[in-house]
């Protein structure tokens, strides 16, 4: 069947992995996540973004195969020349509807309807079919800390164990298998703001929403030996191993280095989804200040059934196609139209007061990021 060898096609260094910034030195920071600060959506947060900065235009390469990121991307040519093979590849290793009926079809039927229902999760809007209640709905896996009041939380759950935003108790130990994985940053408001939100996002350690190239902005992570306010993180998609859900799973701050190790692990092995990893979360305490918080751990697992390559590929098409990729199209695009207004060095000049004492008006502060 040639259809079904061509979902099969895979590349060592790029499907379902993001090796950006790969880097082996850990990530301190003893401040507590809580649920109030995890109340993002699938590549974003739920409010709208602030406003991002940008960057020098770059000769773009043909316009046949960027007309959808072209589109998301408002021609930043920075972006699609940066990404140009993973926009080939994502075109190209995108499913069509027929592959994705026959990837179903060979997975043994009690397994089935569960598939069908996260594929239509991930597309709710399908041609022909006009449901009242299509919408994007991505499940999240959190961490309770012992803190905030999020209303998805299992009355059940203690601290130190994991719940889904779908209101289910996981316990203390989850297991998946990795569909996508990437390595982004988050800065985060002040810790005295009580409605604490990102300030400015990136998903590939590049280009942030805020304050555009991370490699020139005043808040990075490290900077001439400090910890500034900006910390890595990482997110990865896993297919549950029970295969019921398809799950987004973040790394923030103090658990970015099992988000890192993930990565490591992932990248010693020939595919993304050959093996099931399973993650935890280990007490820490400070003394000094008489307060406690949970790490994520995470470690191998058993190989993953051969017979599920084809699903996990096809998950990894879609989520890299219609998550990743637009997410980071989008970060670029505001990089830009900010840059264009500010003018100066990255993140020199955002949000700075004009003469007469009010803030710059950029005329897009609503927009939100697709998919989210």
């Amino acid at each position: 069947m040639a259809k079904k060898d061509k979902l099969s096609e895979t590349s060592e260094n790029a499907q379902g992995i993001d090796t950006t910034d790969c880097k082996d030195e850990a990530t301190p920071e003893t401040a507590q996540e809580t649920d109030a600060a995890l109340d993002t959506g699938p590549t974003g947060p739920k409010h709208e973004f602030p406003p991002g900065a940008a960057i020098e235009k770059v000769e773009a390469p043909s316009k046949e195969i960027t007309s959808y990121y072209g589109k998301l991307a408002e021609g930043n040519d920075k972006f699609i020349t940066q990404y140009k093979d993973r926009i080939q590849m994502a075109e190209k290793d995108m499913p069509s509807p027929r592959q994705l009926q026959e990837v179903i079809d060979k997975l043994p039927e009690d397994l089935a309807e569960n598939i069908n229902g996260i594929f239509e999760r991930l597309s709710p809007v399908r041609k022909g079919i006009y449901a009242a209640d299509a919408r994007l709905d991505m499940t999240e896996l959190r961490l309770y800390q012992g803190t905030g009041t999020d209303p998805s939380r299992p009355a059940n759950c203690i601290p130190g164990q994991f719940y889904t935003t779908s209101k289910e108790n996981v316990g203390a130990v989850f297991e998946g298998i990795v569909v996508l994985i990437w390595q982004g940053r988050t800065m985060w408001g002040d810790k005295d703001d009580n409605n604490r939100i990102p300030v400015c996002q990136s998903m590939d350690r590049k280009m942030g929403s805020n304050y555009a190239e991370c490699e020139s902005c005043p808040h990075q992570p490290w900077r001439d030996g400090q910890k500034q306010q900006c910390s890595d993180d990482a997110g990865a998609f896993m297919l549950t191993k029970d295969l019921k859900e398809l799950m987004l799973v973040r790394f923030p701050r103090t658990s970015e280095p099992a988000g890192r190790q993930l990565m490591k692990l992932v990248r010693k092995t020939r595919l993304p989804w050959m093996k099931v990893y399973k993650i935890t979360a280990e007490e820490k305490k400070n003394e000094k200040d008489r307060y406690r918080w949970f790490e994520m751990r995470t470690e191998v697992g058993e190989y993953t059934d051969e017979k599920l390559y084809d699903l996990c590929n096809a998950l990894s098409s879609i989520t890299d196609h219609d998550f990743i990729l637009p997410n980071i199209a989008f970060t670029y695009k505001r990089a830009a139209r900010i840059m264009s207004e500010v003018g100066g060095a990255a993140g020199a000049n955002v949000g700075v007061e004009k003469p007469d004492g009010t803030k710059p008006d950029y005329g897009f502060d609503n927009e939100t990021p697709p998919n989210v």
